[in-house]
C-alpha cells in the first residue's frame, strides 16, 4: 500500500510539475503589463522601430487565458504588428465571478478601452505605435466584445427571449445566458455602447450574437473579416455568426469554416491541459486543428496587412 501511495504521489508531482512547464510554454515569447485589475500579455516584432507598427488588441473567449491566441500574435509580430491579449477580470480561466452579472457586458468591453489606453500610454510599447494602424480581434464572447467596442447596441431583452427555449441553443443559454434571462426587464435592457473611434479594422472568430437586432449594429462601418464555425457545438447557428452577417450594415469578408467547431481557433494546448479533459483542448477524431487555424490565421494577417499596413 505505501508503495502505491508513493507512486501515486509521484505522478501527481509529475503531473504538477508538467503543468507547470505547459504554462510557462504558453507564456514564451510575450512580456505582462499590468496596472491596477488591466493585465495584458504583449508580443512585438523582434525589430521595432517608433511610429512604424500597428497594433492588434485581442479578447479572448468565455473561461479564456491571455495566451488561447498566442500563435496568431506570433503570427502578427512577423508581419509587423504589435499585438496585446487582454485577461477580462471575472471572466477567466482562473475566475468565473461575473458570467451572469449586470456588469459582465459593459466590463469588458470597458477592459478593451483602457487595455488600449495602457499600452498607448506605456513608455516601453507606446512610441512604437502608428494610433491610425489599430485593429482588434475578438473570439467567442470577445468577439462580442469587440462588436461593443466598435459602438454595437445590445438588446440584452433578446437573450432572455432567446433562451425561454434553452433547447435550441443549449450551451450557449447554460453559459451564463440563461441566469441573464432570469434579470428583472428594469435591470437589463437595452445598452447603446460608446464607439472607440481608434479601431480601423476588426475580426471576429465565432462571435456571441444573440443580443443584436434590427439596426444594433448600424454603427460599425469599419473593414470587418467574419468566420463562424460549420460543427459550432457551442453557438449553435443561425443565431450567433451568421446573425452577425445579416445586421452588419456594410460589405464585409464572411465564411463559414468547414468541419470547424467552436474551439477550432484557440491554440492547441500542451498535453497536461489536454489530459485534464479541459474542453478546450479536445478535438473530434479527424480534425486537424493546426492545419484549419493556421489557414484561418493566414486570412487574418492578410486581412490586417490589407487594412492596416
Amino acid at each position: 500500500m505505501k508503495k502505491i501511495i508513493l507512486i501515486i504521489f509521484a505522478l501527481a508531482v509529475l503531473i504538477i510539475g508538467a503543468a507547470m512547464f505547459a504554462m510557462a510554454q504558453l507564456s514564451a515569447g510575450s512580456d505582462v503589463l499590468e496596472s491596477g485589475e488591466i493585465k495584458l500579455a504583449v508580443w512585438q516584432p523582434q525589430e521595432t522601430h517608433i511610429g512604424a507598427h500597428g497594433l492588434i488588441l485581442i479578447s479572448h473567449g468565455t473561461g479564456g487565458s491571455l495566451y488561447d491566441h498566442r500563435g496568431t500574435a506570433k503570427a502578427l509580430t512577423k508581419a509587423g504588428f504589435i499585438v496585446v491579449s487582454v485577461l477580462h477580470a471575472g471572466d477567466n480561466y482562473q475566475d468565473h465571478s461575473k458570467l451572469g452579472t449586470l456588469e459582465y457586458f459593459p466590463d469588458r468591453q470597458k477592459e478593451l478601452g483602457a487595455a488600449l489606453d495602457l499600452i498607448l500610454g506605456s513608455a516601453e510599447y507606446g512610441d512604437k505605435i502608428d494610433p491610425d494602424r489599430i485593429g482588434a480581434l475578438g473570439f467567442s464572447i470577445g468577439g462580442h466584445t469587440v462588436l461593443n467596442l466598435l459602438g454595437a447596441r445590445s438588446d440584452f431583452n433578446l437573450i432572455r427571449n432567446h433562451c425561454a427555449d434553452p433547447a435550441r441553443d443549449p450551451r450557449h443559454c447554460a453559459y451564463g445566458a440563461e441566469q441573464v434571462a432570469e434579470v428583472p426587464d428594469q435591470d437589463w435592457g437595452a445598452i447603446a455602447f460608446e464607439k472607440d473611434v481608434r479601431i480601423k479594422a476588426a475580426v471576429l472568430i465565432n462571435p456571441v450574437g444573440t443580443t443584436f437586432g434590427a439596426g444594433d449594429l448600424d454603427a460599425i462601418t469599419i473593414p470587418i473579416l467574419l468566420r463562424g464555425a460549420e460543427q459550432d457545438q457551442i453557438l449553435t447557428a443561425p443565431f450567433h455568426a451568421h446573425n452577425v452577417h445579416t445586421r452588419l450594415p456594410s460589405a464585409h469578408d464572411y465564411q463559414t469554416v468547414k468541419a470547424a467547431h467552436h474551439f477550432y481557433f484557440i491554440e492547441p494546448m500542451p498535453w497536461p491541459l489536454r489530459l485534464a479533459g479541459i474542453e478546450a483542448a479536445q478535438d473530434p477524431k479527424g480534425f486537424h486543428r493546426t492545419r484549419v487555424l493556421r489557414a484561418v490565421e493566414k486570412d487574418v494577417v492578410d486581412f490586417y496587412i490589407k487594412h492596416l499596413q
